[in-house]
């Protein structure tokens, strides 16, 4: 078959795998000259180049260009193909930048558009994983397994959450398994990673040494910037006592290369130099760098990472007897139960974690809420409750309702009124007690907090239950009340924004009731954030405020308050060719959607 039929019978994924081999082999004449007759035989070919240089990203771990590239390259084509791997590339790019909303629908996309199947399943594991529902992940990897019970990816997220559950010698297995059979240098360098995290795990310190070197050297050759992680992995067993220093070349090289990372990677080298501290005998500084490393891989977007890093913060906090034992703790214990398995099964740190850590989180549990209700991006709930099985979408939108007015309460006219307008309240009576008894039958013995008083529903405030935007609006007027200590209001701020994960339940985006919460909250939001980038900029942490408007510009792109913001910290700290580009990205989308010009100039 000659090349004309492949374009024209639109088999662009076998055209695009060539051009990759291409590239991958050296091959640059031979690719130039290939990319050059399907750009001459069909007007679609040029985008072939915008993948490869969106692949090239991704492969130096320059995320933020990537997710840039692929986003520019959805409104040129209508091309299926293009546009599942353009969808696909994008939700990579989110699932690494921590915006796992975004990265969540825009996989669906990929999915919607043709995304081969095995891969679809494989990257609802990956994004099950980033956003810490491993046992969700778990079930998923169960079907992929099942389908491809020997494929790399397959067997490397099989290592991973291995590791996570505490059990290293299935990791260990797994990844064997992997190895021994046909994998890219992109997978070894996963493989190899995780290989040092179980052997770590056992405590085979200097086997471990050798994977995570294994990991290093394929990141080197491929010019990664995510050779940081296994560097840094590598040094903390040198502080441990059983590697040996690598040559300053390597280094220099590796910290030349993250550098051009993001958060995560800037974390990895903070880690670094904190195991250096570490194995020179200075516990307090190793602790304070290692801590500040943990803030970095939550910023971007490495949720594992991040636990690692404050478990050896309060580890080394402890025996220097610092208080940043406290901070670290601060951010374990509510996430100590979905690393349990790991703590209890990692030979360094399980006495540690069974002495001091496990009888705090016990303390914390007694006096934890039984229920946790998460609106804020899209409704999820923690504990004995599960949604799927509701069987009701009204009652589940008359439940968000209520929690929307804890503690306050609704008419049962006005109920009517909202699930359904179209009919009078009298004739519908009788189906609102039907959805009130679905609700508590659903919430269990918590289900006796939803009372009814004078016509008037009401789900009563409780400490057995938590709800994510209550919370959010109750640190705001405790930070607002602070101004008279700027350290404390800061603190404040980001916890707050910590629970701003995205706006109020999107999945009822043309519901009027729940918009006008939802646009308070959003205007809340929009207030916090503003201060506490001030407060960054005004007391010359010029980077953090650069990191933390970023973070939000990443989930909300269309948000010209959000997208100033930015703009701001990236000219505070000189990064002006940065910041041109994000005034001329935010513009393109301003103008694609609603016809409009940004308000502001640089």
């Amino acid at each position: 078959m000659g090349l004309s039929a492949k374009i024209f019978g639109m088999d662009w994924h076998k055209l695009f795998v060539k051009a990759t081999d291409l590239a991958d082999s050296g091959q640059s004449n031979e690719l130039a000259r290939f990319l050059a007759s399907v750009e001459k035989e069909h007007s679609d070919g040029k985008l072939l180049r915008v993948l490869l240089e969106i692949r090239e990203r991704f492969k130096c771990h320059e995320i933020g260009k990537a997710l840039a590239l692929s986003t520019r390259l959805i409104p040129k084509t209508d091309n299926a193909w293009f546009l599942s791997t353009a969808y696909y590339y994008r939700y990579l790019a989110l699932r690494n930048l921590g915006n796992t909303v975004s990265a969540e629908e825009a996989l669906r996309k990929a999915i919607e558009l043709g995304l081969d199947k095995k891969r679809g399943l494989r990257e609802t594991v990956a994004l099950l994983f980033f956003s810490e529902r491993h046992a969700e992940a778990r079930e998923k990897l169960g079907e992929l397994m099942g389908m491809a019970p020997e494929w790399d990816e397959a067997l490397l997220l099989d290592g991973i959450l291995s590791v996570i559950e505490g059990n290293p010698r299935r990791a260990v297995s797994a990844i064997k398994r992997a190895l021994a059979g046909q994998c890219a240098p992109g997978s070894q360098i996963g493989l190899w990673e995780a290989m040092g995290q179980a052997m770590r795990m056992q405590g085979r310190f200097k086997e471990a040494a050798e994977a995570y070197l294994n990991s290093l050297n394929q990141c080197l050759a491929l010019g990664n910037a995510y050779a940081i992680f296994p560097l840094s992995k590598y040094y903390e067993m040198l502080a441990m006592g059983d590697a040996d220093e690598l040559p300053s070349e390597t280094l220099r090289r590796v910290k030349e290369l993250a550098r051009k990372g993001g958060p995560a990677e800037h974390g990895a080298l903070k880690e670094l130099s904190g195991f250096l501290a570490w194995a020179k005998g200075d516990l307090g500084g190793a602790a304070s760098l290692i801590l500040s490393a943990g803030k970095n891989y939550s910023a971007g977007a490495q949720p594992f990472e991040a636990f690692l890093a404050h478990i050896r913060a309060a580890f080394l906090a402890k025996r220097a007897k610092s208080n940043l034992f406290w901070e670290a703790l601060d951010y374990l214990l509510p996430r100590m139960n979905l690393y349990v398995g790991y703590i209890m099964n990692d030979v360094y740190y399980s006495d540690f974690a069974k002495g001091i850590l496990l009888p705090l989180l016990n303390a914390e549990l007694s006096q934890r809420p039984e229920l946790r209700f998460l609106l804020l991006g899209q409704m999820r709930v923690e504990g004995p409750v599960k949604l799927s099985s509701w069987g009701s979408r009204k009652a589940l939108k008359l439940l968000k309702y209520l929690l929307l007015n804890q503690g306050k309460g609704i008419q049962w006219e006005y109920a009517s009124s909202l699930l359904w307008p179209r009919e009078k309240p009298d004739s519908t009576r009788k189906h609102l007690k039907v959805l009130i008894s679905i609700i508590r039958k659903n919430l269990g013995p918590l289900g006796s907090l939803l009372v009814c008083a004078r016509g008037t529903y009401v789900f009563q405030s409780d400490p057995r239950v938590w709800i994510d935007a209550t919370e959010f609006q109750a640190l705001v007027r405790e930070a607002e009340a602070l101004s008279h200590d700027p350290i404390a209001q800061m603190k404040k701020y980001l916890k707050a924004l910590d629970l701003y994960g995205g706006e109020l339940l999107p999945e009822d985006r043309y519901d009027g009731y729940i918009e006008e919460h939802r646009n308070y909250l959003h205007g809340a939001f929009r207030r916090t954030l503003t201060r506490a980038v001030r407060i960054l900029l005004d007391s010359e942490r010029r980077v953090e405020a650069v990191e933390l408007a970023g973070r939000f510009y990443l989930i909300f792109p269309m948000d010209e308050v959000v997208a100033k913001l930015y703009i701001e910290s990236l000219l505070a700290v000189g990064r002006i060719s940065e910041a041109e580009g994000v005034y001329e990205d935010f513009k393109k989308r301003l103008w694609g959607k609603h016809r409009m010009k940004p308000s502001f100039k640089i």
